[in-house]
C-alpha cells in the first residue's frame, strides 16, 4: 500500500478507536481505500512474468533456428509477433483486461528489440549496442504513449539503464563522449518520467529516480569529493523542503508522498561516496560526527511523517556506527574492547530510537 494510503488507514483506525465513526463506516472506508489500486494484484504480477517468459522463449527459439529459416520468413515472423502482441494487447484493454494487455505489450516490445538485433545481424548492418538500445527505447516510449501502458513506462527506464551500460562498456568513461553520455542518460530518464504522467505509472517514476543513482556514481567518479558534498547538501535541503511543503512538490513529481525517501537515499549515497575518500583518522571522525548529526536532524524533521524515512535513518545510523568502529578497531586495546564499545553504542542507539518511536506514537494519537 502506498504511503498516503497507509496514513489514511491509520487515521481511520484512530477515528474508530475514539468513537468518531462506527465500525461499519470504518469498514466501508477501508474497502474504498483498498479498491483504489494501492496494492499490486498477484494476478497482474503473474501475467507480466508469464509474458516476459513467453517473450524470452520466442526469442530463444528464433535465435536457435535462425539460420534454418529463410530471410523473408524471418522478417515476417518477427513482424507477426510484434503486430499480434500489440493488437492483442489493445483488444484486451478494450475488454477491461488491463493486466493481460500489459503482458502482451511487453511481448511486443521484446519482439521489437529482438528484431533490431536479428535483422542487423542478418543484413550485416553497422552499429553498436548502445544505438540499438536507444532505438528500442524510443519505440517502447512511443508504444507506452500510444497504449497508455504502465508496464512499458517502467520498461523504458530499464532500457535507459541498459543504454548507459552499453555506452559505458564502449567508452569506459562517461566524459569521453560528454555530449552523449553525460546528458543523454538523464534525458532518457526524464523522458520515461514524462511518459509515466500519460500512463499513470507511479512505479516508472520511482524506478527513474532510483536509476538516477547510476548517473550520480559516474559523476562522482569524475568530480570526486566536490560532487559528493554538493549532492549531500542539495539532497538534505530538498528533503527539508519536501517535508515542510509536501503538496506543491507532490503535485509536480506525483510520487504519492515518496519524494523524501528518494532524497534521503541520495543523501545516504553521498555519504557513502565521502566515506570512500575519507575513511581514516581525523577526516573519518569529523565526517562521522557530521553525518550522525544530520541523521538525527532528518529524524526530527521527517521521522514523524514517514515510517520509511525512520527505517532508512535507523539503518544508516547503524551502518555509520559499524563503519566507524570497524575502521577504529585497530587503534583499540583489543577486539574485546571493540566489542564492548560497539555493544554500548548500539544499546544507546536502541534507547534513542525507542524514545523517538514513543514520541511519534504519542503525537499520532493526539
Amino acid at each position: 500500500m502506498l504511503l498516503r494510503q497507509r496514513v489514511v488507514q491509520r487515521e481511520i483506525d484512530h477515528w474508530q478507536d475514539n468513537g468518531l465513526i462506527d465500525r461499519s463506516t470504518a469498514d466501508r472506508l477501508r474497502s474504498d481505500l483498498e479498491g483504489r489500486g494501492g496494492n499490486v494484484r498477484v494476478v497482474e504480477t503473474l501475467v507480466v512474468m508469464s509474458a516476459m517468459l513467453f517473450a524470452a522463449a520466442i526469442l530463444i527459439f528464433v535465435a536457435a533456428n535462425w539460420e534454418a529459416i529463410p530471410r523473408l520468413a524471418r522478417c515476417a515472423m518477427l513482424a507477426i509477433v510484434i503486430l499480434a502482441a500489440n493488437i492483442g494487447g489493445a483488444s484486451q484493454m478494450v475488454r477491461g483486461n488491463r493486466h493481460v494487455a500489459e503482458g502482451l505489450w511487453i511481448v511486443g516490445a521484446a519482439g521489437f528489440g529482438a528484431s533490431i538485433a536479428l535483422v542487423g545481424q542478418m543484413y550485416h548492418l553497422s552499429g553498436d549496442a548502445a544505438g540499438a538500445f536507444l532505438i528500442w527505447y524510443v519505440a517502447t516510449a512511443a508504444s507506452a504513449l500510444a497504449f497508455s501502458s504502465r508496464a512499458l513506462s517502467a520498461v523504458c527506464v530499464g532500457l535507459a539503464v541498459s543504454w548507459l551500460a552499453a555506452e559505458a562498456s564502449q567508452t569506459f568513461s562517461i566524459f569521453s563522449t560528454y555530449a552523449k553520455a553525460n546528458h543523454l542518460y538523464p534525458l532518457l530518464l526524464v523522458g520515461a518520467y514524462l511518459v509515466s504522467f500519460r500512463t499513470g505509472s507511479v512505479l516508472a517514476r520511482h524506478a527513474a529516480l532510483v536509476a538516477l543513482v547510476f548517473y550520480f556514481i559516474w559523476l562522482f567518479d569524475d568530480w570526486g569529493v566536490l560532487f559528493a558534498v554538493g549532492l549531500l547538501i542539495v539532497s538534505i535541503g530538498l528533503f527539508v523542503v519536501a517535508i515542510r511543503m509536501p503538496d506543491p512538490l507532490d503535485r509536480i513529481v506525483r510520487l504519492n508522498g515518496g519524494l523524501p525517501v528518494h532524497l534521503l537515499l541520495y543523501a545516504i549515497l553521498a555519504a557513502a561516496m565521502l566515506h570512500s575518500e575519507w575513511y581514516e583518522g581525523v577526516e573519518l571522525a569529523a565526517l562521522a560526527a557530521v553525518l550522525l548529526a544530520l541523521l538525527v536532524g532528518v529524524l526530527l524533521v521527517g521521522g514523524r511523517e514517514s515510517r520509511a524515512v525512520r527505517g532508512l535513518v535507523y539503518t544508516a545510523f547503524a551502518a555509520e556506527l559499524s563503519f566507524v568502529y570497524v575502521k577504529m578497531v585497530g587503534s583499540m586495546l583489543s577486539t574485546a574492547g571493540f566489542l564492548l564499545v560497539a555493544a554500548l553504542a548500539f544499546a544507546a542507539f536502541a534507547f534513542v530510537v525507542s524514545r523517538f518511536e514513543r514520541r511519534f506514537a504519542v503525537e499520532a494519537a493526539t
